[in-house]
């Protein structure tokens, strides 16, 4: 991934934004994947393991 040109300070707005243009991009690690597979997890409770 390109290192950012500006330093984003004002994230309410800029996620605002981000949906207007329907440009959300979620990153899912495998190790959380396989965890909501093994344990059954719901995606709520796997939020704690989320950095």
């Amino acid at each position: 991934m390109a290192k950012p040109k500006f330093k984003i300070t004002n994230w309410s707005t800029y996620n605002k934004a981000l949906k207007q243009r329907r440009s959300l991009t979620i990153w899912l690690s495998p190790l959380f994947l396989m965890m909501k597979r093994v344990f059954g997890f719901s995606l709520r409770a796997l939020q704690r393991f989320v950095d």
